[in-house]
């Protein structure tokens, strides 16, 4: 993964991200007819990035940072076949997708002094548009390749608002502890919640 920064101007940032990873998977399936189990180990690889402008701006103790960034993800599956004693085994054909997303949301902070360091609150709201490309997977019967099945999904988008709540206390200027607990709901009818935690030290 390599990460980049600018600054064009004054207080404004433009962040950039670009990634790729190597993906494995180990399969393992129960055959009820043969009462037995089949194998087999699928590879791919996944890009993704993002490019995010954003601000910070100092009102005192007060601190708001607009942000507007746009995000991607491509995943690509290997085709492979499963092993084992069973004439059920399935070979599935090479597969691909991709998601991308636009979000734009502000983050609020708040300092409070005091005598062994400071305590943040922080606030964030976001909107994010996403985009997810439809997937077509065939596969067909090892011994039988002449007949194929296909499992599809048709490309899709939706909306999605967080809204979270931080905290963030630093002791000194080196240790700094953050929790950040997050609610998304998004269209149609999904609400995920998730909480984090960050320790910082700074040597």
């Amino acid at each position: 993964m390599v990460y980049a920064s600018y600054r064009p101007f004054g207080a404004w940032f433009l962040d950039m991200v670009l990634g790729y990873s190597a993906l494995e998977f180990d399969n393992r399936r129960y055959v009820d007819l043969d009462n037995a189990f089949v194998v087999g180990t699928r590879a791919g690889s996944n890009w993704f990035g993002a490019a995010t402008v954003t601000s910070e701006l100092d009102y005192g103790r007060l601190k708001l940072a607009p942000y507007l960034r746009t995000d991607f993800a491509m995943t690509s599956l290997k085709g492979y076949s499963e092993q084992g004693p069973s004439a059920s085994a399935l070979t599935f054909d090479a597969a691909s997708f991709s998601t991308f997303g636009t979000a734009f949301g502000v983050r609020t902070f708040y300092d409070v002094v005091t005598a062994w360091g400071a305590v943040t609150p922080s606030l964030r709201i976001e909107y994010r548009h996403a985009w997810e490309g439809g997937f077509n997977q065939s596969m067909f019967y090892s011994d039988l390749p002449s007949v194929t099945y296909g499992l599809s999904q048709a490309a899709t988008s939706r909306n999605l608002f967080t809204g979270a709540i931080g905290m963030r206390t630093r002791s000194g200027g080196a240790l700094a502890v953050d929790f950040e607990y997050g609610v998304t709901a998004a269209t149609p009818s999904l609400v995920t919640q998730s909480l984090r935690s960050t320790l910082r030290y700074a040597f």
